[in-house]
């Protein structure tokens, strides 16, 4: 809500919530809660670390990143690289996420810990999780240490980790692409880094061509106009989208996409076999241990 010069609205309930059927409700809670440490104690076997646990996906605990960096699109969701991952970069990025992170949290009343303290030298402290580690550092092609801090900048001003470096990114291929000029991005600095950190402010406080971009990809696509509606090739339902273009059909993220009520997969990761039933309880007769294998593509 940014053209109407307001960040957030708080809203504090003073009633109870009146549940329906409280014990079934009570029940599959602890049902959740039961579950968890099962399936903590018993990852995955056979695929990559990241998808190996529950959690979304403990990404403030695992180092190996191969799978984010060689699978998802780099730059204006854009690229792919192969082969980006090798042991001289798990080691600097392993030191980068130890560096900072001081301790790993949890949202209320959840044992799992998918978020972590993050404390950058000189910066003020704040709270990550989730994809939200990569998205600055693979949007423009950088390291994890560049990602850290200006993830804390993007996390001061209350801006999206998602959105935000896509749009970013986007501005920056229409730059190089003659479509937005020099005059359009005057000031600009001249190396990548030092780029998002002028485009973050500029969005933030909609100056120049930052109050195009506070719009968001798809429409600021529209209002630049000169083609650059080609540029905008990662959005479902006029939204940003996560970085997912691997070449391949996935029916589970499909579903959630298009019938998620934010229109993209944020928060809305769950079991297969509960999504494409729509039982609220798993249909099969499998224990944890034994079903984790089952779904091993989509958790």
């Amino acid at each position: 809500m940014g053209d109407k010069g307001l960040k957030a609205i708080a809203v504090r309930g003073t009633k109870d919530v009146n549940i329906a059927r409280p014990d079934e409700f009570i029940e599959l809670c602890n049902e959740v809660l039961r579950y968890i440490p099962v399936r903590d104690k018993n990852p995955v076997p056979g695929v990559m670390p990241i998808l190996a646990g529950l959690g979304s996906p403990k990404e403030m605990t695992i180092h190996d990143e191969k799978w984010h960096t060689e699978n998802f699109s780099w730059g204006n969701a854009r690229h792919r690289i192969r082969d980006y991952w090798n042991k001289e970069i798990e080691k600097k990025w392993t030191e980068s996420m130890e560096n900072v992170s001081t301790r790993l949290i949890s949202c209320y009343n959840c044992p799992m810990k998918c978020g972590a303290i993050i404390s950058v030298p000189g910066l003020s402290t704040y709270m990550m999780k989730c994809f939200s580690k990569l998205t600055y550092t693979m949007a423009a092609y950088s390291d994890l240490d560049f990602g850290f801090r200006i993830a804390q900048r993007a996390t001061e001003y209350g801006v999206d980790g998602f959105s935000t470096p896509q749009v970013m990114a986007f501005a920056l291929e229409l730059y190089e692409a003659g479509i937005l000029t020099d005059q359009d991005m005057a000031g600009m600095p001249s190396d990548t880094e030092g780029r998002f950190y002028w485009l973050l402010d500029r969005i933030v406080r909609r100056e120049g061509i930052g109050d195009v971009l506070a719009n968001g990809t798809y429409w600021a696509a529209r209002q630049i106009g000169k083609g650059a509606e080609a540029y905008d090739h990662n959005t479902i339902k006029k939204h940003e989208q996560l970085p997912l273009k691997l070449s391949m059909l996935n029916p589970v993220y499909f579903l959630m996409y298009c019938t998620g009520e934010k229109a993209n997969i944020t928060q809305m990761l769950k079991c297969p076999v509960k999504l494409l039933t729509g039982k609220r309880r798993c249909t099969t007769s499998m224990t944890p241990s034994e079903c984790a294998p089952v779904c091993r593509h989509f958790l």
